[in-house]
Order: C-alpha cells, then structure tokens, then sequence
C-alpha cells in the first residue's frame, strides 16, 4: 500500500513539474504591445495640439526585426517619429512620417528590444469634443535573422484612446495667458515678396492669468509653428537677459528660451518674432506650446503651462514684386514695386498735363527697348500690360517738343525764341518789331485754342508760359495801318494849318510854310520816339514833303566802280531807330558805277550837288518776254544755274514766292575782277521779296541755296524797261 502511494506520489510531482515547465514556456508567447499616450485627455481649442504616443512591449524580447503601422482620425497628421531604446535607434529611412509606419531591420542580429516607436501626433485646431482612437495594426516582430515569428498580426495589434472634451477649465486656474498682439487688428498681414513690405514682426504677450493672477514674471518658454515652404524665421527681438532660440527650419519651428529679471504681464515685454516670405501663398503662425515661469533662477524647461489664447496669426505672402524707378520721380504718382504679371498703373503729379509729357518704360529682364505708354484718359492713369511686368521698371520721363508757326500779314516782324522748338514746361518768348504807326493784333493758339500770354513792358516781347504748351502752337500777328500824329514846333506863324495834325501810315505827308522873303526857314523833322531824322524834301513853291519810310528795315548796299576805284558793302538799318546805321555820308556814285540793292524798305538818296543831267535817261523794251521759274524741294541745298544755257542773257526781276534762301550771282567787272551779289529773299501767299533790273550776262553763275524746311522757288521776270548805257 505504501509502495503504491510513493508511485502515485512520484507520479503526481513529474506532472507538476512538466505543468511548471509549460508556464515557463507560455511566458514568452504573453509578451503584450501597449499603446500610451502622454496626454490621454485634452480639452477644445482653436489652435492645433500635439500628443505624443508610445508603443512598447510589456516586457522586453529578442528580436531582429519589428514593423508597426499606425491609422489616425482624418485630418490628423504624425509630425515626428523617434525612440528612445538603445539598442533600436531609428534612422529617417526607418519610418515614414505620411504613413505613420514604421520599419526596422538592425543589423540582422538580435537584440533585447522594448521601446519600438514615439509618435507625435498633431491634432487640428477645433477638433470636436469626442474619443478618437490611434489604431496600431500588421504589429509584428521576428527573431533568428527574421526566420522566428516572435508577435504578429493581427493578434498583437492594438490601439489608445484620445479623449477631448469641450470645456478646459483648467485653463482658468493658470496663472498666465499667452497671446499674439494685434492692436486691434485683424490678426494677419500680406507680405510683399521682393519689396522691403516682405517681413512682418509678429509680438507675442505674456499677460495675466484668468483667475489666478501672476502679476509677474521671469522666465519663458514660447513654440511658434509656421510653415517653412512659405516663411523664413529672421531673427528675435525685444528679447534681454538670458535667452536662446531653436529654429527648426525643417518642421517649420521656433522656440524662444528667457530667463532673468522680473517682467510685468501689465506691460508689453514679451517679444518680437521676424519672419520673411520665400514663397506665394498662406500661412498660420501658431503659439504651440507655452511655459511662464516666476523665479531669478526658473528653468523654463520644467515651468508651468500657461494658457494659449490665440488661434494664431495669419501671414500671406503675395508676389512676387519689381522694383519701379523714374527718371523724374516728382513728376509722378507710383507705387515703388510693381508684382509680376499684374498691370501696372501710375499716373501724374498734380500741375503736369498728360499731353505735355513723353512717357516710355524699359523692362530690366526684356529686350532693352523703351516702349511708349499713352496715358488713358478714361482712368486718367498710364498702364503697363500685364504680359510686360516681368522685371525691375524703369519709367522715364521727359516733356514734349512742338512746331510753332506764324501767320498774319505781320509776321515778318515777329521774331521767334532761338529754341528750336517749343517745349512743355520751357517758358516760350518771341519778339513782335513793331513799326511806328501801325496798329498790331496778336492772337497765340496752343493745340488749336486759344492761350495766353504775358507782354513785357516795352511791348516787344511775349512770353507763353511752359505750362501752357501742351500742343502745337501758331502765332497770328496783324497789323493795320492807322495815323501818326505830326507836331510842328518852333516859330510855326508862317505855317499853313493846325500845329497838329494826323497823318495816314504810309503815305508821304506835305505842309506848307509861306516864306517871308526876309527870313531864312530851316525845316527838319524826327521821330518823337526814337528822334530818328527823317527826310524833308522842298519845292520852289514852299511846300514840304515827309516822306514815307518804315522802320525795322534792313537793306544790303552794295557798290562797285573799277575805274574809279570804288567798292563800298553796307548794312544800312533802321532797326531800333539807329540814325547811325540808317545813314551814310558822302557816298560817291560817277558814271558807270554798279549799284546792287537788296533786303526790304526804302533808300533815299541826297545830295546838294547830284548832277542828274548827266545821268542815262534812255530806254528800251526788254527783248526778253518769258518767265522762267525754278524751285528747289525741302531735302535740296543748292542749285547751280549758269547763264547763256540754263538762263538767257538779259535784264530780270528776281522774285521769291515760296520759301526761304538765297540768291547770289557773280556779276563781271572790269580788269576781270567780279562782284558777288547774293540776297536773302522771303516768299509766302502774303509777301513776296523782289530784285529789280538784275543784269544776268552771258556765263554768269547764278546759285540758289534753301533754307528752309519747304520749297524754295525762284521766278525770273523780264524787266518792263532796260536802261540803256552809252
């Protein structure tokens, strides 16, 4: 009996001690993968948050190798993967931030493996109050060079729970509140990339809490997110005492470390953070996490939470833009950047007139030419297409030039200013000569209506102001013919009639004296203005004429006499009432002598010794009966004439009925010397320039030469009557 019941005995304790090893070998095959979250409970905000989540073995195993996948809720997005088991780092080829899956091999040996994955996980700004779930799934692990199933899926798969809940009323005990400053505004900016408007600062405030009020404090720790494909962080500002910053170009963060003196939540002391675009679009700068600390010494690594209260600040980046630059800048209104592909518009300052102004662009990337840009008088703006806005802009500005005509039978007594052409914004002057007794009407136009004028106070000069010429311009100068006052003076007893009288302009004025034969009567007469003699001719019978001659007159005298050895050129004038060169003296003329006269007015001739008896009286009719005309167009210089085949030999009237320019000829003299006469002749519907008795011999050269920018046309006319010389 007793042998029996150690058998049993025996038995019973090898059947523990296999059932002791089974438990044993289950051990392994109990290993479990737990899914924590760092933050199990968050509470609805408008801005997004973040979670981290870990997945481990409740226990460590020997492995190789080990994936896991991750599923989320829609919208939310895993921005960081990272583990912190040494003997399975990860690499960025181990994991893939889109998927959330993560891959990794070792070295192919095994190793004692816990910790497989940390994920950050962000949640989106205003997610609902809920439970959502991290679901990992195709969880699996092998050994022995991957041969060796250690967990699979889907009996290792797992998930956690993220709670959110509408109301954080915990917010409402921290002591701190942290904040963009927008100064009322609405929280974003548009940044212009290319321009100096392409940074924008963004400060960030440390205020009191809701409840619980810090009042103050010494340290920060502050995380804004931004996108990186659009900004770039710059620099911190505003920051003292002992600071740093982590900027995270790639995930797009940076966080400002402050630690030292006390700083008061009543005041702006936070600090400045300067972004720049580098690319169009729209970003959301984000306060992400936030720690406000009291304390000379606070780590702010280990402060306290504070409560976010922005949903963050909204930066657009638009662009790019070109530089603009012009020539005159104060004669426009322009923006100093232009964005590409966008018309471009700009328009004058006040006081200058469109139609005065020259404008053309040139287009720093283009082809190098300056394109016009007619001003649109329906926006009243100058607009560059959109197609061209490619580069940097220059404008360039100048001011248009216009031709100025005169007309009016008076204007051979208007000068004109020695610019060669009138110019918006350039003062314009020009001289009306006028002669003594005549009446004269001056009407200007300035693109065809009529614009004023200033006259300077001698009357000679008339100025249109720069302002003004915004077109072509024609002068209409007319004179009439109106009466010159004659006042006798000195011992006037034995005068006929009035001792003051009106005498018609242009015509000679006579008087009469009745002489007492025992006086003697000396009788001179002047202009009262310019006290210019002016003849007086008498006859037997006692009665005197004036006679008539205009001033501003220029005539070229020229006289020649071989055998008496005389040869005298003069300018005599009447211009600006010059006795002096209206005059000359003792001028001798024998027999024989060439007189060669041209320009315009009249010539008196005086002498109390002129013996006239023996001078030619004879005349005959000129053998030559036709006309013979000759024009040279606006793009000639000169023609050359000769006579006895381009001209017959004989006596002409030389008249200019077009144009301006010269006549000249060589006349023959005796001992071959020549004589070169030339006069400047003026033709136009109104007046016409003529040359009388003009004697062309055989071989003479005659040559005409255009100075102006129209025909130029000479007419030769034979002579009524020819002297003739013995």
């Amino acid at each position: 009996m007793k042998q029996v019941g150690k058998r049993l005995l025996s038995l019973l304790l090898a059947l523990c001690m296999m059932m002791s090893l089974c438990v044993s070998a289950l051990a392994v095959n109990d290993v479990t993968v737990t899914a924590t979250l760092d933050t199990p409970t968050l509470y609805r905000k408008s801005v997004a948050q973040t979670v981290k989540l870990r997945v481990a073995t409740s226990e460590p195993i020997t492995i190789c190798d080990y994936q896991v996948k991750l599923k989320l809720p829609e919208g939310w997005t895993v921005t960081a993967m990272e583990n912190d088991d040494a003997n399975a780092q990860l690499v960025p080829a181990d994991y893939n931030l889109a998927t959330g899956s993560v891959v990794w091999n070792g070295d192919g040996e095994d190793h004692s493996v816990t910790n497989f994955v940390i994920y950050t996980v962000e949640i989106p700004a205003d997610t609902k109050a809920g439970r959502y779930e991290l679901s990992l799934y195709e969880v699996e692990a092998n050994a022995t060079y991957g041969t060796k199933p250690v967990l699979t899926s889907p009996d290792n798969n797992t998930s956690a729970t993220l709670t959110i809940k509408d109301d954080d009323t915990s917010n409402l005990y921290k002591d701190y509140c942290v904040a963009f400053y927008t100064g009322g505004g609405s929280g974003q900016s548009t940044l212009q990339m290319g321009t100096d408007k392409n940074v924008v600062s963004l400060e960030v405030l440390i205020q009191n809490g809701i409840i619980n009020k810090g009042q103050t404090y010494n340290a920060y720790g502050i995380t804004l997110s931004y996108d990186p494909t659009i900004l770039e962080f710059v620099k911190v500002g505003n920051v003292d005492c002992i600071y740093s910053v982590e900027n995270d170009k790639v995930n797009g963060t940076v966080t400002v470390y402050r630690s030292g003196t006390q700083l008061s939540c009543s005041a702006r002391d936070g600090f400045f953070a300067e972004f720049k675009g580098i690319a169009t679009g729209s970003c959301n700068v984000a306060i992400t996490r936030a720690y406000v600390d009291k304390g000379e010494n606070a780590n702010v690594r280990n402060a306290p939470s504070a409560n976010i209260t922005t949903t963050g600040y909204i930066v657009n980046v638009d662009g790019p833009y070109y530089n603009v630059t012009a020539s005159s800048p104060q004669e426009l209104v322009y923006e100093p950047y232009a964005k590409a592909n966008t018309a471009y518009t700009f328009t004058l300052a006040n006081g200058y007139d469109w139609r005065g102004m020259a404008i053309r662009y040139t287009i720093d990337n283009g082809d190098g030419i300056s394109w016009p840009v007619e001003y649109d008088t329906t926006k009243n703006c100058y607009t560059i297409p959109a197609n061209w806005v490619t580069g940097d802009i220059h404008i360039d500005v100048s001011f248009r030039n216009f031709d100025v005509t005169v007309e009016g039978n008076a204007k051979n007594d208007v000068t004109l200013s020695s610019t060669s052409k009138p110019s918006y914004r350039v003062d314009y002057p020009f001289t009306l000569n006028k002669q003594e007794g005549w009446t004269y009407t001056v009407a200007v136009t300035v693109g065809g209506k009529n614009a004023n004028y200033t006259v300077s106070e001698d009357g000679k000069t008339y100025t249109i102001a720069g302002k003004d010429i915004i077109g072509n311009i024609v002068i209409t100068a007319n004179k009439a013919k109106g009466d010159s006052q004659i006042s006798f003076s000195g011992d006037t007893s034995d005068l006929e009639g009035e001792a003051i009288r009106n005498a018609p302009v242009g015509e000679d004025f006579t008087f009469t004296i009745k002489k007492d034969a025992n006086y003697d009567y000396t009788v001179d007469a002047k202009y009262t203005e310019s006290g210019k003699t002016i003849p007086v001719t008498e006859d037997p019978e006692g009665t005197y004429t004036i006679q008539c001659a205009e001033s501003n007159t220029s005539i070229d005298l020229h006289i020649v006499s071989d055998e008496h050895g005389v040869e005298i050129y003069e300018d005599l004038s009447s211009n600006d009432y010059d006795a002096i060169d209206s005059e000359r003296d003792d001028v001798s003329l024998p027999t024989g002598t060439v007189l060669f006269l041209s320009g315009n007015g009249t010539l008196y001739f005086h002498s109390s010794n002129a013996q006239v008896d023996a001078l030619p009286t004879e005349t005959a009719p000129n053998p030559l009966v036709s006309d013979a005309a000759y024009t040279l167009s606006d793009s000639e210089d000169s023609l050359y004439l000769l006579v006895g085949e381009d001209i017959e030999p004989g006596v002409y009237d030389v008249t200019c009925t077009a144009g301006t320019g010269y006549f000249s000829f060589v006349l023959p003299m005796e001992n071959t010397r020549t004589m070169y006469c030339s006069a400047w002749l003026y033709g136009d519907p109104d007046y016409v320039d003529t040359l009388r008795h003009i004697t062309l011999t055989e071989d003479t050269e005659v040559t005409l030469s255009n100075y102006s920018d129209m025909d130029f046309t000479i007419t030769l006319t034979p002579s009524e009557t020819v002297y003739v010389h013995e």
